[in-house]
C-alpha cells in the first residue's frame, strides 16, 4: 500500500509560508513576496518561450502549454468591432487556426485526492497570457507547445 503525499496545511498563502520560512537571509515579507512573485513571472516567461512542461511537486502533475484549435468560428475580434461595430472572427492563419493554452494536467495525480479537488482550475494572470499571445503572434512559438 502507496502513501499518499499530502501539502502541508501552512502552506495555503504566500504569507503564510513566510510566517514559516526560517527566514536565514534576514528577509522581509515584502522581499519575501518580491522574490516569489519574480519566480513565477520567470516561470511563466520560460514556459511560453521554450515550450517546457514543469511537474509540480507533490505529485500533482504537470504544467504547460497547449495548443487546441480555434472553437467554433474562431475567435472574436473585440477591438475590432470596438472601433468599427462589424463582428469579426480572427482566423489565426498565422498559426494553422491553433491557439496556445495554459494547461494543468492533473489527470494523472500520484496519489489519490478527494473528488473536490478535481474540480480545480488553473488559469493564468491577464499579463501571462497577453504575453503568450504575444509571443505566438511575433515568433510564432505555437509549433514549441505539446498537442492535446
Amino acid at each position: 500500500m502507496s502513501k499518499s503525499t499530502r501539502l502541508p496545511n501552512n502552506y495555503r498563502s504566500c504569507t503564510e509560508a513566510f510566517k514559516t520560512y526560517e527566514n536565514p537571509y534576514q528577509l522581509t515579507q515584502t522581499e519575501y513576496n518580491l522574490i516569489v512573485r519574480s519566480f513565477f513571472v520567470l516561470l511563466g516567461q520560460s514556459m511560453v518561450n521554450t515550450g517546457r512542461n514543469y511537474l509540480l511537486p507533490f505529485g500533482l502533475s504537470s504544467l504547460g502549454i497547449a495548443k487546441v484549435p480555434t472553437f467554433g468560428r474562431g475567435v472574436f475580434d473585440y477591438q475590432r468591432y470596438k472601433e468599427t461595430g462589424e463582428k469579426i472572427y480572427k482566423k489565426n492563419t498565422h498559426s494553422s487556426g491553433m491557439i496556445g493554452i495554459f494547461k494543468w494536467d492533473n489527470r494523472w495525480p500520484r496519489f489519490k485526492v478527494p473528488p473536490p479537488a478535481y474540480t480545480f482550475k488553473f488559469s493564468a494572470c491577464r499579463d501571462l497570457a497577453r504575453y503568450l499571445a504575444k509571443r505566438i503572434r511575433e515568433n510564432n512559438t505555437i509549433i514549441k507547445y505539446y498537442d492535446y
